[in-house]
């Protein structure tokens, strides 16, 4: 580097009024910090000569950095409060670090993530995952300070409120340390918290589309093997039982879609009051991307009108929201993979029902799911489960059927009408001879769930949502981190 570049920042850096007084160190491609070990960086300093500096230099300087970040982070961190003009009572009267300072380099979050976002984005991760090692140097701002340098930094606890962070606003952050001490970062420190748990959220929610799409739920998996002991061996029922769970087990193995028809992309979540849903959206959104490019779901959804593909499986309506508040702390996500295939014979009937003397009662009910299922015959790659709901609107009656197949197929309803008319559909459907495929045989059902919701006395329908043997359904609880915490299937 040129002696003169080299002195010129030297010469911007003695008059920029923070502690860059320290000599540039060629070595590590920075000024040094005003530690007492002498080796750190100075953010201002390394934030002009960023600034100054050619690409290439920029790139040694950038490169450096990354390899002091492990280094910093054995030490542990602490947090200076900033002020342009330095504290009042202090020796140095010249900190001016605005953000997140590991201990004896000098790193803070705020400036990386302004010149160098991955290391940024690095650094945030370490400090998210060592929350143990961060301390408050000074649990309040001074009286004398500032009103800007109050502005720049007034939390008490700003280390292990980055840690509980669940999301931002503006750039304020919300969480427990909130209420009780209160939280102000920089803009850009607030934009990298956000990065970063976006960065968790966009992962957690890859690996639960991994494994909806490669992985039959054990609730699910036991019923199918439960039924193929059931059928007559060296049969055609037998036989396509057998080939389901060697399936199942191939796409396990491979980690590799369960069926080529990845089908409709359905999020159903619980959470809080107050949870971020739009960005929620958007982070689910863009693992859906991903995730298609990855090869767990096959480039699936395509315009109405036009019939384009644009290979992202996202577009209008696709994929699929339902939010659900509820006054737990606990976020919840539920995925379901829909095939067209089961979705193509889902039904919906309006009772009466002259055809199948189908009355407005839960015998009319049985019938018109019992006519469900003998017109899916095999089309919808049977054995199926049926979710089901009771009245409603035709909307609703729909929505709230899809969501039954939300539940384990070894529950048991707490309605004992329901839970009765679900069993006896069960017991009948396999005694239609239908069979897996529509070749015959015990098993035409895995499973019935049945819902009921209030209707408008005019009408009465009863909607019914067919899922396949890929019975791909999964979920999952976030921690505050918004990574997994727990699989609920």
């Amino acid at each position: 580097m040129p002696a003169a570049t080299i002195a010129d920042w030297r010469r911007k850096a003695k008059g920029s009024g923070g502690n860059l007084h320290g000599r540039f160190n060629a070595e590590i491609g920075g000024f040094g910090g005003a530690t007492k070990i002498g080796h750190g960086f100075d953010v201002r300093g390394n934030s002009l000569a960023w600034s100054l500096a050619a690409a290439a230099q920029r790139n040694i300087i950038a490169e450096t950095c990354r390899k002091k970040c492990a280094a910093s982070f054995a030490l542990g961190c602490t947090r200076q409060t900033p002020g342009p003009e330095g504290w009042p009572g202090t020796k140095a009267k010249r900190y001016q670090n605005q953000g997140f300072r590991a201990t004896d380099t000098g790193f803070v979050l705020p400036v990386p993530a302004e010149t160098d976002p991955d290391f940024a984005l690095q650094l945030g991760q370490k400090l998210w995952e060592n929350p143990d090692k961060c301390s408050s140097a000074t649990n309040s701002s001074p009286p004398t300070a500032s009103p800007a340098a109050r502005k720049i930094f007034s939390a008490r606890a700003p280390c292990r409120a980055l840690a509980a962070a669940p999301f931002w606003k503006g750039n304020r952050c919300w969480n427990i340390f909130e209420r009780a001490q209160g939280c102000r970062l920089t803009p850009a420190a607030a934009t990298l918290t956000l990065q970063h748990l976006m960065s968790d959220l966009l992962n957690s929610l890859i690996e639960l589309i991994r494994r909806t799409s490669a992985e039959i739920p054990d609730d699910v998996h036991k019923v199918i093997l439960a039924s193929l002991e059931n059928e007559k061996k060296g049969s055609l029922a037998a036989n396509a039982l057998k080939i389901v769970d060697q399936n199942i087990a191939i796409a396990k193995n491979k980690s590799q879609p369960i069926c080529q028809d990845t089908g409709s992309i359905l999020f159903y979540v619980d959470c809080p009051v107050g949870y971020d849903q739009i960005t929620f959206t958007e982070t689910a959104r863009e693992a859906v991307k991903l995730a298609t490019k990855k090869g767990y779901l096959r480039q699936n959804s395509v315009d109405s009108l036009t019939g384009k593909n644009d290979g992202t499986n996202c577009g209008p309506g696709a994929p699929a929201f339902h939010f659900h508040q509820h006054r737990s702390p606990e976020v919840s996500v539920k995925l379901v993979l829909k095939g067209g295939g089961c979705e193509n014979v889902g039904a919906q009937y309006s009772l009466p029902d002259d055809a199948l003397h189908a009355n407005r009662d839960l015998e009319g009910c049985r019938k018109a799911i019992l006519d469900a299922v003998l017109q899916a015959q095999g089309k919808g790659c049977g054995p199926g489960v049926l979710g089901v709901c009771i009245g409603g609107d035709r909307a609703t009656g729909y929505e709230l059927s899809k969501t039954q197949l939300l539940r384990r197929l070894d529950d048991r309803n707490p309605e004992p009408k329901l839970d009765a008319l679900e069993q006896d559909i069960l017991k009948t459907a396999n005694e239609l001879g239908i069979g897996p495929m529509g070749f015959g045989g015990k098993t035409t059902l895995l499973g019935v769930k049945i819902c009921a919701a209030n209707r408008v006395p005019a009408s009465y329908f009863v909607s019914i949502s067919y899922m396949c043997w890929a019975y791909r359904r999964q979920g999952v609880t976030l921690d505050a981190a918004s990574r997994i915490e727990k699989w609920l299937y």
